[in-house]
């Protein structure tokens, strides 16, 4: 029982940790703009080694992607030309 009670618990914390997170504070228009080059940045990286190193360009691929939805969920930036890059990444992610 005592088992039981303890994952409980971690459930209620860990379900209290993302309601915390659900209200930060939305990102500046400043870091939208940083997040937003920094992935077209990784998404060139990954075009440029994608045949010599494929898993390091994976990787650069997500990271990019990461970046690009973080700016969706958190930004008051919503424009055509953002999910057009978003959705440039997922059709190379495959």
């Amino acid at each position: 029982m005592k088992t039981g009670n303890t994952f409980l618990f971690l459930l209620l914390l860990l379900n209290g940790g993302v309601m915390l997170a659900a209200v930060a504070e939305p990102l500046s228009t400043q870091e939208a703009a940083f997040l937003c080059q920094e992935a077209e940045q990784f998404f060139h990286q990954a075009n440029e080694i994608s045949r010599q190193e494929p898993a390091r360009a994976r990787e650069l691929t997500q990271r990019a992607a990461a970046r690009y939805e973080r700016v969706i969920a958190e930004s008051s930036l919503h424009n055509g030309p953002l999910y057009y890059n978003l959705g440039n990444i997922y059709f190379k992610m495959g």
